[in-house]
């Protein structure tokens, strides 16, 4: 997948190969594109200026475990083209009440029953 982004910065491109290695169609502001692990392909990261000038009615998240120190070993960031949040996983009482499932978490913070 990853050679998608090695050709040039072409977004149309991209999305069509993208959507024809997963098997789906993708159409903008119905479609999330999730490129997961972006440092592994510096190219995927630098794609995210073009999208974001060229087709900004397609979502995309990018992800990456290393990104953080990907991003100091100078890898070419698009600065002022994306929003960077830092995420902590969640426990499993936060994943409940996010789920709106509060009743189980009343049923776990319960102390056992002899």
């Amino acid at each position: 997948m990853s050679q998608s982004f090695k050709k040039d910065f072409d977004v149309q491109r991209i999305i069509t190969e993208i959507g024809i290695f997963c098997y789906l169609k993708i159409t903008p502001r119905d479609t999330v594109i999730i490129l997961d692990e972006i440092q592994d392909c510096p190219e995927a990261l630098s794609s995210l200026k073009y999208f974001c000038e060229e087709a900004r009615a397609y979502h995309v998240i990018s992800a990456g475990s290393l990104l953080g120190v990907t991003m100091h070993q100078g890898l070419g960031f698009p600065v002022g083209k994306i929003d960077q949040i830092n995420l902590k996983p969640m426990s499993f009482s936060e994943f409940l009440l996010a789920s709106n499932q509060e009743k189980y978490l009343n049923l776990i913070s319960q102390p056992p029953t002899a």
